[in-house]
């Protein structure tokens, strides 16, 4: 609660009272009398005499009143102030911002990357490169290919081999040749034989004529 006095035109006195009401005693100077008026007590000397006790700081300081609760109602917006000067520090990072719709228009190509780990999963079969030009250093024999099926058709056949070396087994015999023709040249002369055995011929009428034993020696020839 506040109490306002005019007193003049020129003195505007307001007091803040917490401690219920205070009589005020202000004396004025400028009167028709013949002599000024004492002095008042101040409003300290009042306090004391209405029961507060404390130092005179201590006075000043209960005369401001306890914080009113916050306004629910909120006050008008101030003006915009000037412009601060830019701060010599950053500030900390923002939150990511919304992600903006794709570009229709492709931007420049970016640096190559650093190398990559090798992947330890194997990727996915290119397409064919086109085919390279002729090397023209031999490169080094492959391995030998896995055994073919065999061939329906007889393939040509191949220049004769080396002569083997003889063998040391004997084959088996051979089927006989066929006859061949006489000779037309004369062979050359046998070595004589050997001397033969005298033969003696006896022609006989029927076999029982043929005495028994027979002679060794002795062809019989019976007649018809």
């Amino acid at each position: 609660m506040s109490t306002t006095l005019t007193l003049q035109p020129l003195y505007v006195v307001t007091l803040e009272l917490t401690h219920g009401p205070i009589p005020l005693h202000v004396g004025i100077g400028g009167g028709s009398g013949s002599g000024g008026g004492s002095d008042g007590l101040s409003a300290y000397q009042i306090a004391v005499q209405n029961g507060f006790t404390g130092t005179e700081p201590d006075w000043l300081a209960s005369l401001k009143g306890v914080p009113g609760a916050d306004s629910t109602v909120p006050g008008p917006k101030g003006d915009p102030g000037a412009p601060g000067a830019d701060s010599t520090v950053p500030g900390p990072k923002g939150d990511p911002g919304a992600p903006g719709a794709d570009s229709t228009v492709p931007g420049p190509k970016g640096d190559p990357g650093a190398p990559g780990a090798d992947s330890t999963v194997p990727g996915p079969k290119g397409d064919p490169g086109a085919p390279g030009a002729d090397s023209t250093v031999p490169g080094p024999k492959g391995d030998p290919g896995a055994p073919g099926a065999d061939s329906t058709v007889p393939g040509p056949k191949g220049d004769p081999g080396a002569p083997g070396a003889d063998s040391t087994v004997p084959g088996p015999k051979g089927d006989p040749g066929a006859p061949g023709a006489d000779s037309t040249v004369p062979g050359p002369k046998g070595d004589p034989g050997a001397p033969g055995q005298s033969i003696t011929v006896v022609v006989v009428a029927s076999a029982a004529l043929i005495p028994e034993p027979p002679d060794a020696n002795t062809l019989y020839l019976v007649s018809a």
